[in-house]
């Protein structure tokens, strides 16, 4: 595992890396750092996976490109009636209401701004909203 000096320095001195990655020596790095993963092919099969596993919960969706993008929050309002969206505050609601909200819910959802193959995961939080929901009181955290 690289140490924290190692891992900041490459955060603010990002480096230009052509090396293939290699997903599978990735998944055994987490693996190992005690993370259950799943891997897809596609975002649509992952969305699937999300929609199959997630249903009838409370859930909370970190601000997340990615996420957005899958278009995650439509899928998930098929099966479940109560979603917390940062990206879809309720009218009127403050920034920090939203945020607030997302804490406690049965699920979270986010992603990571770095995954290293040495089975670490990065995330710069902007207001700290994305990071202290991750830890928050969830029955289940997801990252992408």
């Amino acid at each position: 595992m690289a140490n924290i000096d190692t891992t900041i320095n490459a955060v603010i001195n990002p480096q230009i890396n052509d090396a293939p990655i290699d997903i599978e020596k990735t998944i055994k790095a987490l693996e190992r750092n005690n993370f259950v993963v799943h891997y897809f092919e596609t975002g649509a099969d992952a969305v699937a996976y999300l929609q199959s596993r997630i249903q009838h919960k409370r859930v909370a969706i970190g601000d997340s490109r990615t996420l957005l993008e899958l278009k995650v929050h439509d899928a998930l309002s098929q099966v479940n009636d109560d979603i917390t969206d940062i990206q879809r505050p309720l009218p009127g609601e403050s920034f920090r209401d939203t945020a607030l909200r997302t804490m406690g819910r049965d699920v979270f959802l986010t992603s990571v701004n770095a995954l290293a193959q040495t089975g670490e995961m990065v995330n710069i939080d902007g207001t700290g909203n994305r990071v202290a929901a991750l830890y928050s009181d969830h029955k289940r955290s997801f990252s992408y």
